[in-house]
């Protein structure tokens, strides 16, 4: 049974994934009114980067709890996959809306695809200051020749 560091990396795996295509799914559904958007300016910019802030997040840690290599390699492994992933999956979300989701009245905008990359953009700089922040006693402790 899978424990500990490997089963939170899968979790992370799997539910980025999920949640990268239900993006997908849904740029090719009919577009639905934001209940609690009311008169509210450029909410659907604000969710198009929450939920690529959430996506990136999520692939992030599945890379960098991933039981296998170095740390080093580990975490620049998963800011360049998870960004590359992400961006991927946000032009796939816009060019599903301007295939298919012309039928349903939605479409593909410049500035939804910005909101896609601001999301997760600001996912992988807060995610890579974080990790420096938390190795930081322990990297000063390596550069300085002791042991932990």
């Amino acid at each position: 049974m899978i424990q500990g560091r490997p089963l939170l990396s899968a979790a992370c795996a799997v539910g980025a994934l999920l949640l990268g295509a239900l993006l997908l799914y849904e740029g090719s559904r009919p577009g639905t009114r934001v209940p609690l958007a009311g008169g509210i300016a450029h909410v659907d910019k604000a969710m198009h980067f929450s939920a690529h802030l959430l996506l990136t997040s999520m692939l992030l840690w599945a890379g960098l709890l991933w039981p296998r290599g170095r740390a080093a390699s580990r975490l620049r492994l998963a800011a360049v996959g998870a960004f590359a992933l992400d961006c991927a999956f946000g032009a796939g979300a816009e060019l599903v809306q301007y295939a298919w989701g012309q039928r349903f009245g939605r479409q593909a905008e410049w500035g939804d695809a910005l909101a896609n990359l601001a999301g997760t953009a600001v996912a992988t700089l807060v995610f890579l200051m974080v990790v420096r922040w938390a190795l930081r006693a322990y990297i000063n402790r390596r550069r300085a020749g002791s042991k932990p």
